[in-house]
């Protein structure tokens, strides 16, 4: 076989169906004609055939031909789900998938869900249907570092020689953990999960997790864990709603121009009654050294990361200044020496001694719960 020449769709109705192939696909009609006589018949097996056939094509030349059997009756099809033997769907590539859902959702065609990200990656699907019920699959492959074996951020800013592997990721898990009574079984989603150092010692802990993250990591601890890619300034999060008892995130939210779109989508993956857990640095201890990091774009407080969950509906929301020692999260009085310290030494300073650095570059820890 050389190359699929075209595929061909059965309709009801020619003009309806150029309304939708045509007008709101934006398929070009190449070639639109009637056929019957003896040939037709033969090459389909029938007799007296008179049909109409229209051709159409798309930016890359791909072609779709419409068939209307005027001299047969329609017959209600035999195929009624997406999963029955046969031709059963056609898929056309688009170039924004999230547009072209709102435009032809607009336009009152009808969609199985929102677009989804593949949990590789590579691409973003969504199924509609054309007047007939014929499936339609609308797919955008992703240019993006998902698509490749490693990604920019974390093989340059955030590699395993400058930020090694260490026990913190299960420390502080662990605190959150006992903090917010999580349960053993409770569905916890890590939103930027990265190399995923989190989102597996959540799992450890009993958690059934799961994470998203714009870009792919070729980390073992993502091996068997639910990840999916997406851009979360952009995409939905392919989850549906109410999933999780937990969201949680850190040091992600700082990174985005508008964090709008992610806590809506934070918000509506979470159940009623679940808590929603963010971390980011601390802008007023960090601010001399905040933009070191180029990829850094909205600076947050406490008083800038509690409005911000307030105002997309979480309540009971509280936000604090978070330091990043297991020491201090046990014997909380020791705090001001790290105070002092702050006062003495320069957060430029970046200190190797893990107790200085981190009692001088603060977290801010929002939380807050889904109305029940």
């Amino acid at each position: 076989m050389k190359e699929i020449r075209h595929t061909g769709i059965v309709v009801s109705n020619m003009e309806q169906s150029l309304k939708f192939y045509h007008d709101i696909l934006w398929l070009k009609i190449v070639k639109d004609f009637t056929d019957e006589g003896e040939y037709i018949d033969s090459v389909l097996g029938l007799s007296g055939v008179h049909l109409r056939m229209v051709k159409l094509t798309a930016d890359d030349g791909s072609m779709v031909e419409l068939l209307q059997y005027i001299s047969h009756p329609n017959k209600p099809p035999i195929k009624t789900e997406i999963y029955d033997l046969g031709c059963t769907h056609i898929a056309f590539t688009v170039e924004n998938l999230d547009k072209e859902y709102e435009r032809l959702s607009e336009k009152g065609v009808k969609f199985n869900c929102k677009p989804y990200v593949s949990p590789d990656g590579f691409a973003k699907v969504a199924f509609c249907h054309d007047p007939d019920g014929t499936s339609i699959e609308l797919v955008e492959v992703l240019n993006s570092s998902a698509n490749l074996p490693t990604n920019n951020y974390l093989a340059t800013v955030y590699d395993v020689e400058s930020h090694p592997y260490t026990k913190y990721p299960s420390q502080l898990c662990k605190y959150l953990f006992d903090r917010f009574n999580m349960k053993k079984g409770q569905r916890l989603v890590d939103i930027g999960c990265g190399r995923g150092d989190f989102v597996y010692n959540f799992k450890k802990l009993g958690l059934t997790a799961s994470c998203v993250d714009i870009e792919y990591s070729p980390s073992d601890f993502l091996e068997d864990i639910d990840v999916r890619y997406v851009d979360l300034e952009k995409d939905f999060i392919p989850f549906d709603d109410e999933t999780f008892d937990v969201v949680f995130s850190k040091s992600v939210i700082e990174h985005m121009n508008d964090p709008e779109h992610f806590l809506r989508e934070a918000y509506r993956i979470l159940k009623p009654g679940g808590i929603a857990i963010i971390m980011a640095p601390d802008w007023i201890s960090n601010m001399k050294i905040y933009f070191d990091d180029h990829t850094h774009r909205t600076p947050y407080t406490v008083d800038s990361m509690r409005d911000a969950l307030m105002m997309f509906g979480f309540i009971n929301v509280n936000a604090e200044l978070f330091y990043q020692l297991p020491i201090l999260w046990r014997h909380p009085s020791l705090k001001l020496i790290s105070r002092l310290i702050r006062l003495l030494v320069p957060v430029t300073l970046k200190s190797n001694i893990k107790f200085i650095r981190w009692s001088c570059e603060l977290m801010v820890l929002g939380y807050g719960t889904k109305k029940g």
